[in-house]
């Protein structure tokens, strides 16, 4: 994307940016109060992942003792 050229940002986090482009089309136009809101969204939404990956991790681990 011409708009990212300027930047010096690794290819992979242009990539992304332009990927979130889909499900933010305004996502350059943003305000930085706005883009930090979907900092702390996209953190938080991430933490509630890990969370429930830890938590289905240590489901399965008590149900494979259990068999065991």
């Amino acid at each position: 994307m011409e708009r990212l050229k300027d930047f010096d940002l690794s290819w992979y986090t242009k990539d992304d940016l332009i990927d979130l482009l889909e499900e933010y089309p305004n996502l350059f136009e943003m305000s930085a109060e706005e883009l930090k809101k979907l900092v702390r969204e996209k953190y938080f939404d991430a933490q509630y992942h890990i969370e429930r990956a830890n938590r289905l991790e240590n489901d399965a681990s008590a149900i494979e003792k259990y068999l065991k």
